[in-house]
């Protein structure tokens, strides 16, 4: 897959404290540009921070996922309700987690652009049972959630 793009480039998302790689074909990217990726997790809104480079010095082992589009003043906005809305998600399942006397620490939540899913990151120091707690969640955000458990030290 990796023929079919001019260019790859560095995205880094709010979420995370370094850049992702994605490939891009026919579009012009600068520095700080919004962009639409294609994630393992679904789209996802990022910003430039490693101008293009020719597909032909790029020696990663991982397959590129591709830049789908510069992100749109829609996209923008959306990601924006996704960054609040994935707050309040955060609360109902941490309050959920009490409810459900489960001994894990939910530390964030993020939404894909489209909304398609909700992903919730946790700390505990064993294997925790949420299946209970994915049903109550689902009913309550009606999208499919994703629960990643994440090592104390990954916590920063």
């Amino acid at each position: 897959m990796e023929n079919t793009f001019d260019n790859y480039v560095g995205i880094k998302f709010v979420y995370s404290n370094h850049a992702y790689f994605f490939g891009s074909k026919n579009l012009e990217l600068n520095l700080g540009d919004k962009v639409v990726v294609e994630t393992t997790h679904g789209p996802e809104l990022g910003e430039v921070t490693v101008k293009p480079i020719s597909i032909e010095e790029y020696h990663g082992q991982l397959e590129l996922k591709p830049v789908l589009r510069k992100a749109t003043d829609v996209d923008i906005k959306l990601h924006e309700i996704n960054i609040k809305d994935a707050e309040i998600a955060l609360e109902i399942c941490r309050n959920e987690v009490k409810k459900c006397g489960l001994d894990m620490n939910p530390l964030s939540c993020q939404y894909t652009l489209d909304k398609s899913k909700v992903i919730f990151t946790y700390v505990a120091d064993e294997r925790v049972d949420f299946r209970e707690l994915l049903k109550v969640l689902a009913s309550r955000l009606h999208t499919r959630i994703e629960v990643r458990q994440i090592g104390s030290r990954d916590n920063r």
